[in-house]
């Protein structure tokens, strides 16, 4: 019996109103500003000019930055001198509980000005840990989407000072008309209030810097489900094209419980006489030094994709349709392609009522010739 039948909606909201707000606050440690960001590193990485603002607003010393286990690394390599805080995310109601014993009295002594939250698809749990802390206003944008996919897992939503910023939903593009995800937007309207200022969408587009080597073809195949990976028919013909025009060696990367097929994956372009090293079990400096040196990155809709994209990087992304726009498509510049092949079923959670998902397996080879070519032209347009 799963934890949602065992425990109904009345159990579970009161367990919510139960581990929401502040327990024996004592005085402590005082910040302008505490920035959270709990989430998976690829959305991490689509707030780090965001944070960036934020902390150049406040200044190292008086930011506090709340993040997940998964991107804790990549904090402290982008953000050295600012504190982290490292809380558990995406908690159930029944280990809220556990969450609540454990963190809440520590950050209820905390003292901030201003709470900005940068996650946007929050459930109950998110909502918990901004009650904990001492704040006189909060920030953050009400978020409709993740409400109406699955409403039984809000029950809670902290009205503390500040309420919600109501969200625009316009598509946005960039000032030379690069594609910009709604996550990218959302953040610049929660900068606008929390810096009371106008924010462009320069500002907070995200930016890596690393390595411009152009050592090898990265690959990063593979989803986060089998149902988001990069098509493998129109990969072999990608990198067929991408070998033929830079004569690069071809790098496969992903995380540890992908390493079976990855080396697969392997055998099959060794099998073409194409050089395949694959790499996984990766620190986080490995992985990003990586994806900065790369010539060329092609990749499925990973943290892969939003890191190669924020180094600017040449890259080709097969995106599926399931959250079409929410955090991808987004360009640095026209040296990132997105390619998706657009059906009326977008938005369907990953709950895909074909035998494969049509937005990413009816992605023609024509499509993808036609975007490595115009990643190409970007690049000597750029120099």
């Amino acid at each position: 019996m799963t934890t949602r039948k065992l425990f109904g909606p009345t159990t579970r909201r009161l367990i919510s109103r139960f581990c929401a707000g502040g327990r024996h606050r004592k005085v402590g440690r005082r910040y302008a500003v505490a920035i959270i960001k709990m989430d998976r590193l690829g959305d991490f990485v689509l707030a780090v000019s965001a944070i960036r603002r934020l902390i150049e607003r406040y200044g190292e010393s008086e930011c506090l930055l709340v993040v997940s286990p998964l991107t804790s690394a990549l904090a402290k390599r982008e953000f050295p001198c600012v504190e982290i805080l490292v809380l558990p995310w995406g908690l159930s109601h029944i280990r809220t509980l556990g969450a609540t014993m454990r963190y809440r009295r520590m950050v209820s002594r905390l003292r901030v000005d201003t709470v900005v939250c940068l996650r946007h698809q929050r459930w109950d749990y998110e909502e918990i840990v901004i009650s904990w802390f001492a704040a006189e206003r909060s920030i953050r944008v009400l978020d409709e989407f993740s409400r109406k996919a699955d409403p039984d897992l809000r029950f809670f939503d902290f009205n503390g000072s500040g309420g919600f910023i109501p969200v625009e939903r316009d598509p946005v593009v960039g000032i030379n008309g690069e594609r910009v995800a709604r996550e990218i937007e959302w953040h610049r309207q929660t900068l606008h209030h929390a810096l009371d200022r106008e924010i462009g969408i320069e500002e907070v587009l995200p930016r890596l810097n690393g390595k411009e080597d152009r050592r090898g073809i990265v690959v990063s195949p593979f989803g986060s489900s089998d149902i988001r990976d990069f098509p493998p028919t129109l990969l072999r013909g990608v990198l067929e094209i991408l070998q033929d025009r830079t004569h690069e060696p071809i790098i496969i990367i992903g995380t540890n419980n992908q390493n079976k097929r990855l080396c697969e994956l392997a055998e099959i372009l060794g099998a073409d006489k194409r050089i395949a090293e694959v790499r996984c079990r990766l620190g986080i400096d490995e992985y990003i030094n990586i994806i900065s040196a790369a010539s060329f990155v092609v990749t499925a809709d990973t943290a892969t994709a939003h890191i190669a994209t924020a180094f600017d990087k040449r890259t080709l992304v097969a995106l599926g349709g399931g959250h079409y726009g929410q955090c991808g498509p987004w360009q640095r510049s026209m040296k990132q392609q997105w390619l998706t092949h657009r059906v009326d079923c977008e938005w369907c959670d990953w709950k895909c009522i074909y035998d494969k998902p049509r937005c990413l397996v009816d992605i023609s080879r024509d499509v993808a010739i036609d975007a490595i070519n115009r990643i190409f032209e970007a690049d000597v347009r750029s120099g």
